[in-house]
This record gives structure tokens, sequence and C-alpha cells, in this order.
């Protein structure tokens, strides 16, 4: 890629999760932050993804070859100004000759690392406190559960169920006390200078990364395995489908006070918030028509349709289009839900590999005419968290050319008041499109109706639209 590279002043290139290439100008750089603009007319680049062989290139050489992670988005006229995270080794010393040029560039990393550590005291005060507790407790938990092993008690697994009493009885106590550190977290979060926040990201990191990335949640949202947040292996953890062995009762600790903050309550709310509508479109269609089509855009593995399949709707007359740009997720929701049978037989499915690109682009997801194939209902569960606003707009558009008439759409996204975003942002490089209502509504295209609805978390938004 070097030689492809040559004699191209500041430019980025990369590839997005999907491996689909990218090109933009480079506007800054540091040893933390990357900001670039690039011309798309359609969505290359989401929130929270992970960009894959980004080069940077300045002058004649590549001063940065690894991974990013998408932390801003913003419109532009035609062009898209994205921030990321940088997030691995630099490389700005490779190659080069031992000249002035060299001692330059050990004269911006001394100033780098120099600014790195000029921090707020109140954040490394609140980081500090919070890592000692997590220590302590670690260390405590740790002896109980040698204790457990020399009475030969097991303490994790299906054989701990005397441990898993008590520790029902303990956690809420101990949780207290991590909810009142992390609140102090956010507080002084606030503090931070915008041009500072990467250098207290990292601090942050470097501290408490040793005692909570044994929680399996934290691990995978910092991890990103399918490269990004929220795909189907996090979500799956946030909804219950799935407990993953921490490992240790420190590590459950942890991971179950994560997955029981406002955020992952919110995803809980809106899944069960989903299926009540999904079973109101479904039942009003097969009375009047005795049939429903339904389109879930960024499907996941639509486990929505696991709850409405025990419920016990007439799934036989229900017809599902599942489109994601993840082919692995796409397969996981057709291979397990093919296997279940409602009360007058199986679901009738069909999945399609797009991108937001792809459907911007290219139309109808299923490549058929929308007088043809229309739907009763269209709905996202979180892909809205990670796009920007104009591009939201944009496929909202789209999708209402999709209905038949009478149609809804369903749409959910995240308010601006999440108390937990700084630990999210700061500790799992996990950052979320926030609206409010205001900037919800405008997603609606002209002549449609809306109508919004804020769950208990005062967090999560369902927005519905109907011609």
């Amino acid at each position: 890629m070097t030689g492809f590279l040559s004699g191209i002043d500041s430019i980025v290139v990369f590839k997005n999760c999907h491996d689909k290439v990218g090109r933009g100008t480079l506007i800054h750089v540091s040893r933390t932050t990357l900001i670039f603009e690039i011309y798309n007319p359609f969505s290359i680049l989401q929130l929270s993804e992970v960009l894959k062989s980004v080069h940077i290139v300045r002058g004649d050489r590549v001063v940065y070859r690894g991974r990013a992670v998408v932390s801003h988005i913003e419109m532009a006229g035609l062009m898209l100004i994205v921030s990321a995270t940088l997030i691995d080794a630099w490389s700005d010393t490779r190659d080069m000759d031992v000249s002035q040029e060299l001692s330059i560039e050990a004269a911006r990393f001394v100033d780098d690392w120099m600014a790195s550590h000029e921090l707020v005291p109140e954040y490394q005060l609140a980081v500090g406190a919070l890592g000692s507790y997590l220590a302590d407790l670690n260390h405590w938990l740790e002896e109980a559960e040698s204790g457990l092993r020399d009475a030969g008690i097991p303490s994790m697994g299906e054989e701990g169920g005397r441990v898993k009493e008590a520790y029902a009885e303990i956690r809420f106590p101990l949780w207290l006390k991590i909810a009142d550190l992390y609140e102090e977290f956010e507080r002084v979060s606030s503090l931070v200078p915008a041009e500072k926040l990467n250098a207290h990201k990292a601090y942050a990191r470097r501290v408490l990364h040793p005692l909570i990335l044994s929680a399996p949640f934290v691990n995978i949202a910092y991890s990103k395995p399918s490269g990004y947040a929220g795909d189907h292996v996090m979500l799956a953890i946030l909804l219950g489908e799935t407990e993953p062995d921490a490992g240790s009762l420190y590590g459950q600790m942890v991971n179950d006070f994560h997955v029981n903050a406002a955020i992952p309550q919110a995803y809980r709310n809106r899944m069960d918030a989903l299926v009540e509508r999904l079973i109101e479109v479904s039942e009003r269609a097969i009375r009047k028509r005795g049939v429903c089509r339904v389109l879930a855009v960024g499907c996941g593995t639509a486990g929505e349709w696991d709850r409405i399949l025990a419920i016990g709707l007439k799934t036989g007359t229900c017809e599902v289009d599942l489109v994601d740009a993840n082919p692995e997720a796409l397969d996981a929701a057709r291979q397990r839900l093919i296997k279940q049978v409602g009360k007058d037989g199986p679901l009738k499915i069909r999945t399609f590999h797009r991108s937001v690109d792809d459907l911007l682009r290219d139309g109808h997801p299923t490549g058929e005419a929308s007088d043809t194939v229309s739907y009763d209902m269209v709905y996202s569960f979180s892909l809205f968290d990670y796009l920007p606003d104009r591009i939201g707009e944009k496929l909202v558009r789209s999708i209402s050319g999709w209905l038949r008439p009478g149609g809804r759409i369903t749409l959910a996204g995240m308010d601006k008041s999440n108390p937990n975003r700084a630990q999210m942002e700061h500790l799992m490089e996990w950052y979320l499109m926030y609206r409010d209502e205001r900037t919800m509504g405008l997603m609606v295209p002209s002549g449609m109706k809306k109508a919004i609805q804020l769950d208990n978390t005062g967090i999560n938004m369902m927005l519905d639209i109907t011609a």
C-alpha cells in the first residue's frame, strides 16, 4: 500500500468493518486522534466502527499503520468530517533517515507525551478512587473464592448454587459503591477540555482496563469482535439472550453491574416495546388481509421473533425479510428461526446481505419493485443509534417508499440524557448518536405522522411513523 500512496500529501486510507475501502483528506492528527474528511454521497462509516488497515500519509511517508475507532461524524455539505481514536502503535519513525527529520519527530513525541500527562486533577482522583475500590473488591472476592475451593464448595458454574444465592444478596451493596464512584467519574468527565479528552481517556483505560475487562460484556464492547459496537454478540448479552461465563466472582460482579446500567436497561425496554408493536401490526394485518409482511433493517439475529414465537402469535401467516450488513448475524438468525414453529407453522423468512450504503444506493433491499413487495411494518432496532442525522433522514425517506398504505415505520434512538456516557466513551470506545425529541422528529418525511414515546429510563425513544 505504501507504493500506492507515494507522492500524495496528507491523506488517510482505510477499510471499514465490511472491508470497503475509503479514502479521505487529513485535517488533523495527534498520537491519539485522527480527523479527516471524506466524500461519500451515501454512508460508508458509522459511529463506534473499527476502521482496519488505516494508513495515514504525511508527505511521502506512512506515519501510522493500524486501527482506529470512529468517535464522531459530522455532515458538512457533501463531506463527512470524521473523528477517530487511534488504537495501535505509531510507525512514524520507520524507514526514516537519521537526520533532522528524526529529531523533529522525537520532539513531537515529547510534546505529545507531556500533553497526555496534563490531566484535570479531579479526573485523576475519580479514576484513582474507582480503580482502588475495584482492586480491593477483586482481592476480597478472590479470597472468598479461595476459601470456598478449600472447603470443596464450587463457586461458579451449574454446581455453584449455594454461592449464587449468597452472591445475589451481597452484590447490591457492592454495586451501590461502584455506582457512586462512576457517578463522580461522570461528573468530573464534563470538566475535561475537548482538546485534552483523548489523553484523559487513555489514562482512564490504563488504570481501569485491567480491572474491568474481565467482564465479558465490557470486553466485547471495547474489543468489538465484529468490527463495530452494537453487533449481535454484544446485543445478545445486553438483552439477556446469552450469559457468558466471567470465570470468577469478581468478573461476574463487574459484568452484572455494567449489564444493568441505564443504556443496557434501555435496550431491554426497547425490545419489549418493539415486540408489542410487531404483535399489534401483525394481528391487524392478518385480520385485514390474512397475511403480514415486515422488514427488519439492521436486524442482527432478530431476537424479537423468538419472543413473538414464545407468545404464540400466528406466525405461519407472517412473511419476514431480514436485512443486515453482517452475514454471520443473518445466517445465525435464519438458522435459528427456521427451526422454530409458531401456532400455525414456521415463519416465512428471507435474508438479504445489505449495508446502509447498499440501501441508499440501490433502493429496495430485495431488488424487487416496491409496488410488488411492500410492507405492513419496517423497523430498525439499533441501527439509527450509529447513523448521523442526515444519513438517517435519507434512509427513512427510502424506507417510506416500501410501505403499504397505512404501514408503519418504527425506529429507536437514545436521548442525550444518558447518565453513563463517559463510562461508555472513555472506557469502552462505545459512541452513540444521541438525539432528543426534536431531532428524532426531523427524520419524519413530509406528510407523514409521528409519535414519540420515552421509556421509564428517560433515555430510550421509540419513533413511530405512519402515512
